[in-house]
Order: C-alpha cells, then structure tokens, then sequence
C-alpha cells in the first residue's frame, strides 16, 4: 500500500543521493536492466529505490566504477 507522499519521498531520497552521480547511475541501472533505454534512476521500482537508499554508498561506488571502468 504505497501513498502518493511515500512514493514522492522515496523519488526526493533518491535525487537527493544520486542526481550528483545520476549518469553513472542511469547507465549502472540500465547495465542490470532495472530500467529500460529512456528511463532514469527516478523510474526504479520501490524495492529498488529502498534497496538504493539503504546502500546508498555501495550503490554510488559501484554506479561510478561500472561509469568509469579502470583504464589500463
């Protein structure tokens, strides 16, 4: 049972956590196919966001590093 507010808290957590970081996160995202081409980390599913946020570290250092894989 998701309220309107519920949901647009989770949307505002989560822009506030990874707009810095948000085309590391769109292309990490679309990489696990928990968004499709043309969505962004705004269109994750609930369980994704909460999972998002509750990492929210893990989530941005693993984002960035699949962004900006190591050159050798």
């Amino acid at each position: 049972n998701v309220t309107p507010e519920s949901t647009f808290s989770l949307v505002e957590r989560l822009e506030q956590i990874l707009e810095p970081h948000s085309e590391a996160a769109n292309a990490f995202l679309l990489s696990k196919s928990l968004i499709k081409e043309g969505q962004n980390f705004r269109d994750v599913s609930t369980k994704v966001a909460n999972m998002i946020i509750a990492d929210a570290s893990g989530f941005i250092s693993k984002a960035t590093a699949f962004a900006n894989p190591p050159t050798e």
